[in-house]
């Protein structure tokens, strides 16, 4: 997949209504491309999650983070990066707890995000983080 060049790339400055516009933007990219509805969610969610987090917690002033859309094949990928602190949201997300016991406040959008990808990654590349997500283009994951 990295070989893939990027559908879409943008840069999100630290802003919600950005966060706003970057989702709208790659969400009908996507939808131009013929994604399912599913598709279509899990990558507004994906983006919702990981972009607020960035405008919230990452410091960074002017271009908060960067997004590429890549459709190898019949999956979607999507890179944010920043240059924030070093954070890898993956691990802070809770494990599935019984349905019984209650669940900390925060992470559950992440929990969600993690549920509906194949893979999720992070790296960090220098001084910047990079978040990949990956899921199918069609149906669900």
């Amino acid at each position: 997949m990295p070989g893939s060049p990027p559908a879409l790339a943008l840069q999100v400055g630290n802003s919600f209504a950005e966060v706003a516009r970057a989702i709208e933007q790659t969400v009908g990219r996507l939808r131009d491309e013929g994604a399912s509805k599913h598709a279509l969610f899990v990558a507004e969610l994906a983006l919702e999650e990981l972009l607020t987090n960035v405008v919230k917690y990452s410091g960074s002033s002017g271009a908060a983070a960067g997004v590429e859309l890549r459709l190898p094949d019949d999956r979607v990928e999507l890179r944010v990066t920043d240059h924030g602190q070093p954070f890898d949201p993956w691990s802070r997300v809770p494990a599935a707890a019984p349905k019984v016991h209650p669940r900390p406040l925060g992470g559950q959008g992440l929990m969600l995000v993690k549920k509906f990808c194949e893979r999720t990654d992070y790296t960090r590349d220098g001084a910047c983080n990079v978040v990949t997500v990956v899921f199918p283009r069609q149906g669900e994951a």
